[in-house]
């Protein structure tokens, strides 16, 4: 399942990403949002090998976003906090931002995903 979750970014495009980082901050707030990742990373475990490292930055998913994806990744312990550039940008392996992605997508309400990526959270919740 989660291969089948990653490849979906390849279609994301980042301001859609943003969107949905965004839309994750404005339901569940700073906090919640830190939780909710925190969580998410912890179930999913270790990176892989193969993940490259990568950056969210400010202007695309929000300085609320930013601090809350930095806190959480730091209370998992999955950070990279040498390479962050606070509040500008937060390093993220790729495969926890793949998987961050589509889990968002997953745990927003369906009538506050942003439109551009509507689709999206079907193709997860129907297994495409």
């Amino acid at each position: 399942m989660e291969k089948r979750m990653h490849k979906q970014l390849s279609r994301l495009t980042v301001p859609c990403e943003g969107l949905i980082w965004q839309a994750a901050c404005n339901f569940f707030g700073r906090i919640g949002l830190e939780e909710l990742i925190t969580e998410l990373l912890k179930k999913h475990g270790t990176k892989t090998h193969r993940s490259s490292l990568e950056y969210l930055r400010l202007e695309w998913i929000g300085v609320d976003a930013i601090e809350a994806l930095r806190a959480a990744q730091e209370a998992a312990k999955v950070g990279w906090p040498a390479f962050d550039e606070l509040p500008f940008k937060v390093a993220i392996w790729s495969c926890y931002r793949r998987y961050l992605a589509d889990s968002l997508i997953q745990a927003l309400p369906v009538e506050l995903i942003p439109a551009p990526v509507k689709g999206l959270r079907l193709e997860l919740d129907l297994g495409l």
